[in-house]
């Protein structure tokens, strides 16, 4: 479907709907449409390559302008070379500790992929990239903005149960598989 040929459906539909379809109402919904269209078109365009190379950064957000920035990328770096560095990149990035990666916010510090790639950060030293020891713990972490919540009970439980050691112990710290394993135990 091409613009022209969406934009006549949007009129369909407004007139479907008893809008009064006027000039002005036309040129206003191009200029809302506009740039929407244009960004699905542009990611619909990039290569494969930059699809390749967008699913191998760590972070997945803002794909039509990352699609966009890896493939004026591709048209001065090679393929192999841009692959090489973004799975260089992700796995430092893997390495992080939460407190460098979440900071203080419980945000994720991962450059969006658009701004790694039109800034050209993948020609960067990789030793740039590594993040060693910790900071402070963050008041807040991604861990816990989407953990489940505290079960009642779940102390007195382990306490009774020998097999956990609930020394400095939170529900926070315990392992998932545990967390779990106490769940199905309390209900």
């Amino acid at each position: 479907m091409t613009f022209g040929e969406h934009i006549k459906e949007q009129v369909r539909l407004a007139k479907a709907q008893g809008v009064q379809v006027t000039p002005d109402w036309v040129y206003q919904r191009i200029d809302l449409e506009l740039p929407k269209w244009r960004k699905r078109a542009a990611a619909a365009e990039a290569p494969e390559e930059a699809e390749t190379i967008y699913q191998a950064y760590p972070l997945k957000v803002g794909k039509a302008d990352a699609l966009k920035a890896i493939t004026a990328a591709l048209k001065v770096h090679s393929y192999a070379y841009l692959l090489e560095r973004t799975e260089l990149f992700a796995g430092c990035v893997s390495r992080w500790p939460a407190s460098y990666r979440y900071g203080t916010t419980g945000r994720d510090t991962v450059p969006h992929p658009s701004t790694w790639f039109n800034r050209g950060s993948f020609e960067d030293d990789p030793q740039t990239w590594t993040r060693i020891g910790g900071r402070d713990l963050p008041p807040i972490s991604k861990a816990t903005v989407f953990q489940e919540p505290e079960p009642r009970g779940w102390k007195e439980w382990c306490r009774e149960n020998t097999e956990f050691d609930l020394t400095g112990k939170t529900w926070a710290t315990l392992e998932p598989i545990h967390r779990q394993y106490i769940t199905s135990q309390l209900k």
